[in-house]
């Protein structure tokens, strides 16, 4: 997956505690982080150290592997 911007996601693994079972739709995404919108506010996520279930399904994504912003992820891809 090369991003998960319009996905709505709920965190199930992170290194910080006060974000596990957190949900809300990807907005925005950095080279470190993305934008979750909660509905009350967004929120600021790091990737590193984090995963998240997609929305209505079991799939999991680990943010360690979505390394840098999302122009460099596809650039490498189009390269290979």
């Amino acid at each position: 997956m090369n991003t998960l911007v319009g996905e709505r996601v709920k965190i199930v693994a992170s290194s910080d505690p006060t974000q596990l079972g957190l949900k809300g739709e990807v907005v925005l995404e950095s080279a470190g982080t993305f934008l979750v919108d909660s509905g009350k506010k967004t929120l600021r996520i790091q990737k590193k150290g984090t995963v998240f279930q997609l929305s209505g399904s079991r799939e999991v994504v680990c943010g360690d592997e979505m390394p840098g912003r999302l122009e460099d992820r596809m650039a490498r891809a189009v390269k290979r």
